[in-house]
């Protein structure tokens, strides 16, 4: 095929498959037409004044056609900036890491737009005419809700949803500047956002829209996002902070000090150091002691319970801190300080006292102890909440020894929360029986979903279940024996078993990793019974709570303890093995 200039919208478009190839269901159904992801020698560049594209063969040099060299003021210096900082190659490998950016403009084109009309999706090439139709009003929204869900990690270093917008066409690129709180997202990283002149930008553009701002940097570059973003510590509507050492971590409490944030209602603080970031002896350090008046949400990492930001009227509380105590009474605290606390989420390896933790408004409770050394301590606290309202509990990679731990825990504990929906995500055992211990302690469940495992509970140990959501561990060896079916089997068994009973079961969730492997006398027995749902394995219901920075740093941990549990598989039937036994004794003592 001959390569011939690509109009700068059909490459937008084109960009967008690229990067939804591998993310959406519906991307295997389209065929690449004229567009092809094999041509890393085409680029794009943006014009500078009028923001105007321009397609050009690689390496070729010059201006190009119709683009001014005059210009002066703060955006024609950006957009000169802008130009050399956009040129990238548009080819499948290069772009993926664009993928959560393009994503809500290729899915609104493809479905809202072409397949409302036609019912099927339509090549590449005659969306162009759907796009220059759409009216700014319209526009404006697709950009909005790109940038609504636009994801960024600690690695990411990509250009924002707002320069990617802006730069494929003079008519977007008014459009975007004309939306303010499409700028109102500022992210710093070690090399993205530090420039003056760039910030400055997007501080004009946002005018005085809420802030939503998000710094993972460190030395001299923390430095300088914080001295961009404080003099507008009135406009912050969320404030995220990841740090890596101690003085960026004593730099950021200080600076966040005597601060008064009339409108922030969400604030995420993370110390990825090693240890507690408050040594024994050292003061409590609090922030925006001025007053934080409608903060409801607050997420921190590696905190003691009595600094950072104030913990009262909370809906949401992220407590993680693998190396810190929290006491029952520090908890106990904050219930009483947030009547109205409704997602709570946990990961330690201490805590110390006794004593029940009411939080009748809790409705969603996640226990994560991946990368804990023991898990003893947090599951004692969870038998002492009392939570008559809770909806929801999520447990993520708790091991063999614990179950059992678990279970003794609540028999000494009648009180505990009874959810209607168990989420068990990455539980580490090697056979079903752990299993049956969990679910036997919470016979209320309708719901249950079972994330990153190949086990086969058995389900009808709920009486009450009328939903499953499945995916097993994609990386397990059962993906090998795709002549055994296991994956839907199991379900199906149960499904036939109890339908038309009080016990029948009314919807499954598959991922693709459990799907995949299947009969197809199995399949076809659950879709004639149940309403059969299947789920990319990246589907967020198939995902646990917590962030995927949150477990990155447990990985190298999680092999060590895969070594420990088979040392405890063998003990497990063993009624008199003293597992523990020291923990127990610790509690009985108190």
């Amino acid at each position: 095929m001959q390569n011939q200039p690509i109009p700068r919208e059909q490459l937008m478009l084109s960009t967008c498959l690229d990067f939804s190839r591998n993310a959406l269901v519906d991307a295997k159904n389209l065929s690449p037409y004229s567009i092809q992801t094999d041509q890393p020698s085409w680029r794009t560049s943006f014009g500078a004044e009028y923001g105007a594209g321009r397609v050009a063969r690689a390496g070729r040099a010059g201006p190009g056609p119709g683009r001014k060299e005059a210009g002066t003021g703060a955006d024609y210096i950006f957009d000169e900036y802008l130009a050399e900082d956009t040129v990238g190659k548009y080819d499948v490998t290069s772009s993926n890491h664009r993928i959560h950016t393009l994503n809500p403009i290729y899915r609104y084109l493809s479905t809202s737009t072409v397949m409302a009309e036609t019912g099927t999706p339509t090549p590449p090439v005659l969306l162009i005419s759907s796009i220059n139709k759409l009216p700014n009003e319209l526009l404006a929204h697709i950009f909005l809700t790109g940038a609504g869900s636009e994801h960024i990690t600690v690695r990411d270093e990509q250009q924002s949803f707002a320069v990617l917008v802006s730069s494929v066409s003079r008519r977007w690129r008014e459009t975007a500047i004309a939306l303010p709180s499409l700028w109102s997202r500022w992210t710093f990283h070690e090399t993205s956002m530090s420039k003056t002149l760039r910030e400055n930008v997007f501080l004009q553009r946002s005018r005085a829209h809420p802030l939503n701002i998000i710094i993972y940097s460190s030395g001299r570059a923390l430095e300088q996002a914080l001295a961009h973003i404080l003099p507008h510590s009135r406009h912050w509507r969320e404030l995220s902070i990841m740090v890596w050492e101690d003085y960026d971590f004593n730099y950021t409490l200080a600076s966040l000090r005597d601060l008064s944030v009339p409108i922030l209602w969400h604030f995420e603080l993370k110390f990825e150091g090693w240890g507690s970031s408050h040594e024994q002896g050292t003061p409590h350090r609090s922030i925006f002691v001025l007053g934080a008046p409608v903060l409801t949400s607050v997420k921190v990492r590696g905190l003691c319970a009595e600094c950072g930001p104030p913990l009262n009227n909370l809906t949401v509380f992220r407590y993680d801190a693998k190396y810190s105590a929290l006491s029952h009474q520090q908890l106990q605290i904050v219930a009483a300080a947030s009547p109205a606390l409704r997602s709570l989420q946990l990961r330690l390896d201490e805590s110390s006292g006794n004593g029940t933790v009411e939080i009748p408004s809790l409705r969603d409770l996640s226990l994560n102890s991946r990368g804990c050394r023991t898990s003893a301590n947090l599951l004692y606290l969870f038998a002492n909440i009392v939570a008559p309202g809770l909806e929801c509990l999520e447990l993520i990679s708790l091991k063999t020894r614990e179950m059992r731990l678990l279970r003794s825990f609540c028999e000494d504990f009648p009180q505990y929360p009874r959810p209607r929906t168990l989420k068990l995500s990455n539980i580490r055992v090697s056979w079903k029986d752990p299993y049956d211990t969990i679910i036997r302690l919470f016979p209320t469940v309708t719901s249950l979903y079972l994330l990153g495992t190949s086990e086969r509970p058995t389900l009808s140990l709920l009486p009450a279940l009328k939903s499953i959501t499945y995916n097993h561990n994609p990386f397990s060896v059962i993906v090998e024996l795709s002549s055994h079916d296991h994956c839907v089997r199991w379900i199906s068994e149960h499904v036939k078993e109890f339908h038309g009973t009080p016990q029948a079961m009314e919807s499954v969730r598959l991922g693709y990793s459990a799907r995949k492997i299947r009969g197809e006398t199995d399949y076809q027995l659950l879709q004639d019974l149940t309403e059969l749902v299947e789920l990319d394995d990246e589907d967020d219901l198939l995902r646990h709570s917590w962030d995927p920075d949150d477990e990155e740093d447990a990985e190298s941990e999680d092999e060590d303890e895969e070594e420990e549990e088979e040392d405890w598989s063998d003990q497990w039937d063993d009624e008199d093995v003293d597992y523990d036994s020291e923990d127990e004794d610790e509690w009985e003592s108190e």
